[in-house]
């Protein structure tokens, strides 16, 4: 797996923004400040995860062949050390549109509880509904500094009932 760090994934013009070495990447982790991981090529990666050590925020996003964001997880650090999946977000575009189509958002809450929010383009009117979902697969370790592998898995459970 090709790992590469920077400040950021810049969204609108699909590039690195302040490339950074391991080592600095290490020392603003240490220093609880926001970097980047891009997983494969710069200019093409398969994913990102957005880390702040700060808030214990780990955000990684699966780009397509163009580039655009298609499916989101968010997971918050929590005080038994682990990461859980609070959130997971899909979005669906037309072949070459930047803009999604139609989206479906995911939130969950560590006693079980979900809130999904569907919409259309422009996602002002969706619908929400809510439910339950078993929260003992929604939990990851943190991950150890260039160990990434376990986090970036696509295939989730992000409702079980």
């Amino acid at each position: 797996m090709l790992v590469n760090y920077c400040e950021l994934w810049n969204r609108q013009h699909k590039e690195v923004i302040g490339p950074l070495t391991a080592d600095s990447a290490l020392e603003r982790e240490r220093n609880s400040q926001n970097y980047t991981v891009i997983i494969g090529n710069t200019r093409h990666p398969e994913c990102f995860i957005e880390i702040n050590p700060a808030t214990g925020f780990f955000g990684v996003s699966f780009l397509d062949h163009r580039q655009r964001e298609y499916l989101a997880y968010g997971f918050i650090l929590q005080l038994n050390g682990l990461l859980f999946l609070s959130q997971a977000t899909y979005q669906e575009f037309e072949d070459n549109e930047d803009r999604p189509l139609r989206g479906t958002a995911y939130f969950f809450d560590t006693d079980g509880r979900m809130r999904i929010e569907r919409g259309e383009q422009p996602f002002s009117a969706g619908l929400v509904s809510e439910g339950r979902f078993d929260p003992t697969t929604h939990w990851e370790k943190r991950p150890l500094f260039g160990q990434y592998g376990d986090l970036i898995r696509k295939e989730r459970p992000v409702s079980s009932g």
